[in-house]
C-alpha cells in the first residue's frame, strides 16, 4: 500500500467523524425569520463542542422543502461550543420556544438533534413536558446509552469546563435518569445512526420500546459521525420520517 494512501485514508476517517473547521469556528449564522411562512416547524440542535454551522446544510435543505426552521445559539465555553449541562440547555430552549409561541403558532413541531443535541431534545420532550407539542424527535448519532468517547473529554481539557461530558458517560446518573423517562406515545422517536461512527458507536445509539412507545431505529453504514448531518441520503431518511409523523 502506498504510504500516501494510508495518510489519506486516516484523513478521510478523521474528517468523517470529527468534522471540518467550519463545524467549530464562529457562531454567526445568517438569521432568518420563517414565521411569515406556512408549514411545519423543525428545531435543529447541534452537538457538543460544535457550533450552529454544523447544521447549515440540513437547515438549507429543510427550508428548500418548505419547512420553517429554528436553530438556536446554545452558548457554552467562551460563549460557544455547546458545553452546558443537558438539562440546563433543555430548560433554556423550552423558554425560547414559549416566547416564540407567543409571537405566533409554531404549528406541527419536530426536533432534529445531532449527537448531544439529540439528548437535549430527548430531555426537552421527556422531562420538560414538550411531548404534548413535539410530533417527532429525530436523533442523529446520539449517545442514548452514553458513549465511551466521553472518557477522552474527561482526560482532556473539556471535562474541566463541561458538566455534559460527565453526563454522556455510559451509565452516568444522567443517562440512568433519562431511561426512567420514556418518550410518550404522542411523540414519534427516531434514532438514525451509523455502524461506522467512531464518536458514538452504534450500540450506544440504539433505542427500544423502553425508551419510547413509538421508537424507531434506522441504521446505516459507511458514514462517520459528522457525515450524518451532511449526507443527502440521510436527509432522505429524515424527510420520510417527518412525512410519517402524526399531525398536531
Amino acid at each position: 500500500m502506498n504510504p500516501l494512501d494510508g495518510v489519506l485514508a486516516v484523513h478521510r476517517t478523521l474528517s468523517a467523524n470529527l468534522g471540518r473547521p467550519r463545524h467549530y469556528l464562529g457562531r454567526h449564522v445568517a438569521r432568518q425569520d420563517d414565521f411569515h411562512l406556512a408549514g411545519e416547524t423543525v428545531l435543529l440542535l447541534h452537538g457538543f463542542w460544535q457550533t450552529r454551522h454544523v447544521l447549515e446544510p440540513l437547515e438549507e435543505r429543510l427550508r428548500a422543502d418548505g419547512y420553517r426552521v429554528l436553530s438556536f445559539h446554545l452558548g457554552g465555553f467562551l460563549g460557544n461550543f455547546n458545553s452546558h449541562s443537558i438539562p440546563r440547555l433543555a430548560q433554556r430552549i423550552a423558554g425560547k420556544l414559549e416566547r416564540l409561541s407567543e409571537r405566533g403558532d409554531l404549528g406541527t413541531l419536530h426536533i432534529i438533534g445531532h449527537s448531544k443535541g439529540g439528548l437535549v431534545g430527548r430531555y426537552l420532550v421527556a422531562c420538560e413536558g414538550w411531548h404534548r407539542r413535539v410530533s417527532t424527535l429525530i436523533t442523529l448519532g446520539s449517545p442514548h446509552h452514553g458513549t465511551p468517547t466521553a472518557l477522552v473529554g474527561l482526560v482532556g481539557f473539556t471535562g474541566l469546563v463541561s458538566r455534559s461530558v460527565w453526563q454522556m458517560l455510559p451509565n452516568s446518573s444522567f443517562i440512568r435518569d433519562l431511561k426512567e423517562h420514556p418518550i410518550p406515545a404522542t411523540t414519534r422517536f427516531v434514532s438514525i445512526y451509523s455502524k461506522t461512527d467512531l464518536v458514538c458507536p452504534s450500540r450506544y445509539s440504539q433505542i427500544s420500546a423502553a425508551d419510547g412507545h413509538d421508537a424507531v431505529n434506522l441504521v446505516v453504514t459507511g458514514l462517520g459521525h459528522m457525515e450524518l448531518v451532511d449526507d443527502p441520503w440521510i436527509y432522505g431518511l429524515i424527510v420520510r420520517q417527518l412525512n410519517d409523523a402524526p399531525q398536531s
